[in-house]
């Protein structure tokens, strides 16, 4: 399990890989993501269908953008039979719904999505146990 208190600083940057078209989004995410000193923007791409050739061993969160965010795109079961412990954030174009997934069983809802906590909810993400069957707890991002 993770506790609610994330260091800011850790040994390993974290990764992220963000895969969400142009748009005031994409701005947000990578604006609060460049801003953190454990976090690495590794690639971004806007054309969803080049994520598997860009994500790799490396990538602790992917960012995913998809009109829809249940059930997980299916371009998750791909990128998990590749990368099984690759955790993947899928989200609206909007950013009015969220959900963390990772080895496709396990998902979190996220209510909205902001800039603020967005963050935080990446280093949370990347710090899960997946070898743990119980679902963890992410408090709910809040505007």
């Amino acid at each position: 399990m993770i506790s609610t208190e994330v260091p800011e600083r850790q040994s390993a940057p974290i990764r992220v890989h963000v895969a969400i078209p142009s748009g005031v989004l994409l701005e947000i995410i990578l604006r609060a993501l460049q801003q953190q000193p454990d976090m690495v923007v590794t690639h971004f791409v806007e054309d969803p269908h080049v994520i598997e050739l860009l994500v790799d061993d490396q990538t602790d969160v992917l960012i995913l953008g998809a009109p829809y965010v249940y059930p997980p795109p299916p371009i998750c079961s791909d990128l998990w039979h590749a990368f099984p412990m690759l955790k993947i954030l899928v989200m609206t174009p909007n950013g009015d719904a969220a959900v963390i997934y990772r080895l496709h069983v396990h998902q979190h809802r996220l209510r909205t999505v902001a800039s603020s906590t967005l963050v935080r909810t990446i280093r949370q993400v990347q710090q899960l146990d997946l070898t743990d069957d119980k679902r963890i707890s992410i408090p709910i991002m809040e505007r």
